[in-house]
C-alpha cells in the first residue's frame, strides 16, 4: 500500500540522476574552467572582480538553461509516482472491501486526491529549485574565495603553479556543489539534499493518501512496512498494528495510537526525514504479521538487524568518501592536472586505498557493494584508482614531441577543409596529446579554446591528425550541444562513449580524404 520503499528509492534516482544532474555537471565544469583560466592566465589580484563577474554570468546561464528542464522533471515524474501509488491502494482496498464499497466511499473524492498528487510535485519542484539556487549562490562565493587566495598564492611565487592550481580545483571539487538547508542551516552536497527531499516529500504524500483512502471508508487500524537493518528508533515500531485515531479497544485487542506508536508527523518519526517506511491497512485475522527478529536474514548476515544498520551506515560513510575522492580527481583532470602533478597522484593512489577498505568492509559485513553509490555526482567518466607501479608507466606514454610547424603544415594541407573551432596550438607542457578549454565567457556565450596539442603516444602526422581532429571534435560537441540531440547526449555522457563516436568519424573522414 501507499508508495513503497521501492518506489521512493526509484523516484528519488531518477530525479538525482535527470535533469538535475547535467546541471550539476555543468555548474562544475563552469567552475573549474574559470577558475583555471583565472590562474593559468596570470590574472593580477586588481583583476578578481572582473574574474567573479564572469563566473557569476556563466552560473546563472547554467542555471536558466537547466531550470525548467529540472522543475518539468520533478513534477511529472513525482506526479507518475503518486499516482501509481494511490491506484494500488484502491486496488488493495477493493480487495478486502469490493469495488462497489470502495467506489461509494470514495465518490466525489478523486479531486481531493489528485490535488495532493499535484501539489506534492510542484512544492517539490520549488524546493529543488531553491535548493540549486542556493548551490549556484555559495559555489559563486566559494569561487571567490578560491580565487582570490589562488592568484594571491601565485603573486607570491612560492609555490609552482601545478601546485596552487591542484589545491583550488580540489577545494572547488569538495565543496563547489553543495547546498544550505534554510531551517536546520546545514550544508549538503546538492545530491545527498535533492534526494533527502524528495524521499520525505514524496512518501509524506504517499502517507497522507493512503490514510485518507482508508478514512473515507472508515478503516481505522493500519501496520507500517518492516525491514531488516532498519535504523535503531524505528525498529521499535515497524510492522506493529495500530490505530490511526488514537489508542483503541478492537475485538478485544488494544492497540497504540499510530501518531503515539510511530511518532508520525514528527522530523524523526514514520515518515520523517530520509523515512522510507509504508503504510497499509491492517486486517486483524487476515495481515499476516511481519517476523521482527528476521531470522533468515540474520542467519545469512550472521548480525542482529541493529548491527547490519551500523555496518550499512559504515558501508555508506565508505562510499561518500570515494565519490568526494573521485570528484577532486576529475576537476584536476579538467584542469588539465595529470601525473606530474603530486595531489593528483596522490589522490588516484588514496582512491585505491579507499576503495580497498570499501571491498574489505563489504566482505567481512557480507553486506554487498553498491556501485552506482560509489560513482562522483555529476562526472562522465568515472576516474580510476592508481597503483604505485602504473605510476611510472602512464608518467612516459606520451613522449613523441610535435611542433608548431607540423601543426600549421597540417591545418593548411591535409587539414585545409577544416573549419577550426579555435586553432590548435602545440604545448609540450601538458601531459595529455591534446586539451581543449570550453566554457561561458563573460556574456553567457559559449567558447571552446584555447585547444592544446601535446606530445603525442607514436610518432608521425597520422597520429597527430589524429589529436587535432579529435580535439576540433571536442569543441563542436561543446558549442553545438544545444542545438543537437546527440552533442547534449555526448556531451553528457562517459570518455568512452564520446570517444567511440570522434574516432568513428575520424576513421570515415580520414578515409575519404586518403590521408595516411
Amino acid at each position: 500500500m501507499a508508495v513503497e520503499p521501492e518506489d521512493v528509492g526509484a523516484l528519488a534516482d531518477a530525479i538525482v540522476h535527470g535533469a538535475e544532474e547535467r546541471l550539476v555537471a555543468d555548474l562544475t565544469r563552469a567552475l573549474v574552467d574559470g577558475l583555471a583560466d583565472g590562474i593559468i592566465g596570470g590574472s593580477q589580484a586588481e583583476a578578481l572582480e572582473a574574474l567573479a563577474r564572469a563566473n557569476r554570468a556563466r552560473l546563472d546561464q547554467i542555471l536558466a538553461e537547466h531550470a525548467s528542464k529540472v522543475s518539468g522533471e520533478v513534477r511529472s515524474r513525482t506526479l507518475a509516482a503518486l499516482e501509481r501509488a494511490d491506484a494500488r491502494d484502491v486496488s488493495d482496498l477493493e480487495a478486502y472491501y469490493g469495488a462497489a464499497a470502495v467506489a461509494r466511499a470514495m465518490d466525489g473524492a478523486s479531486a481531493a486526491w489528485a490535488e495532493i498528487s499535484h501539489q506534492t510535485a510542484l512544492g517539490l519542484a520549488e524546493i529543488v529549485a531553491r535548493q540549486n539556487i542556493a548551490m549556484a549562490g555559495a559555489a559563486e562565493r566559494l569561487w571567490y574565495e578560491v580565487a582570490g587566495d589562488a592568484i594571491a598564492a601565485r603573486n607570491l611565487g612560492v609555490e609552482p603553479l601545478d601546485r596552487i592550481l591542484a589545491r583550488a580545483v580540489c577545494r572547488i571539487a569538495a565543496h563547489g556543489v553543495e547546498t544550505i538547508d534554510y531551517k536546520s542551516g546545514i550544508m549538503s552536497q546538492i545530491d545527498v539534499a535533492v534526494r533527502r527531499h524528495v524521499v520525505s516529500q514524496a512518501s509524506q504524500a504517499g502517507g497522507r493518501m493512503t490514510l485518507a483512502r482508508l478514512a473515507a471508508i472508515g478503516h481505522d487500524l493500519v501496520i507500517t512496512s518492516a525491514h531488516y537493518g532498519a535504523r535503531p528508533s524505528h525498529a521499535e515500531w515497524q510492522g506493529r498494528p495500530c490505530c490511526v485515531s488514537g489508542p483503541k479497544l478492537v475485538g478485544g485487542v488494544q492497540y497504540p495510537g499510530l501518531v503515539q506508536l510511530t511518532g508520525y508527523g514528527g522530523v524523526g518519526g514514520l515518515k520523517g526525514v530520509n523515512c522510507r517506511h509504508s503504510i497499509g491497512p491492517y486486517y486483524p485475522g487476515v495481515t499476516d504479521l511481519p517476523d521482527l527478529s528476521f531470522p533468515r536474514e540474520s542467519g545469512h548476515f550472521g548480525m542482529t538487524s541493529e548491527e547490519c544498520y551500523e555496518a550499512m551506515q559504515r558501508q555508506r560513510e565508505l562510499e561518500r568518501r570515494v565519490r568526494g575522492t573521485k570528484r577532486e580527481i576529475a576537476a584536476m583532470e579538467q584542469a588539465g592536472i595529470g601525473l606530474e602533478t603530486p595531489r593528483y597522484a596522490q589522490k588516484r593512489l588514496l582512491l585505491g586505498r579507499q576503495q580497498q577498505a570499501l571491498r574489505k568492509h563489504c566482505e567481512e559485513s557480507g553486506l554487498v557493494r553498491n556501485y552506482p553509490r560509489e560513482k562522483a555526482y555529476g562526472v562522465g567518466a568515472q576516474p580510476r584508482a592508481l597503483r604505485a607501479a602504473a605510476k611510472a608507466k602512464a608518467a612516459g606514454r606520451y613522449r613523441h614531441p610535435a611542433s608548431q610547424e607540423r601543426i600549421d603544415a597540417l591545418t593548411s594541407g591535409a587539414l585545409a577543409g577544416v573549419r577550426f573551432s579555435a586553432p590548435p596550438t602545440y604545448n609540450g607542457r601538458i601531459r595529455t596529446p591534446g586539451l581543449t578549454k570550453v566554457g561561458y565567457d563573460g556574456d553567457g556565450r559559449k567558447y571552446a579554446g584555447p585547444v592544446y596539442i601535446g606530445k603525442q603516444a607514436k610518432p608521425g602526422d597520422a597520429e597527430l591528425v589524429d589529436t587535432i581532429l579529435h580535439e576540433e571534435l571536442e569543441a563542436r560537441i561543446w558549442l553545438n550541444r544545444h542545438g543537437s540531440e546527440r552533442y547534449w547526449r555526448l556531451n553528457s555522457a562517459g570518455d568512452d562513449e564520446r570517444h567511440a563516436y570522434i574516432q568513428k568519424i575520424i576513421d570515415r573522414y580520414v578515409r575519404m580524404k586518403g590521408i595516411s
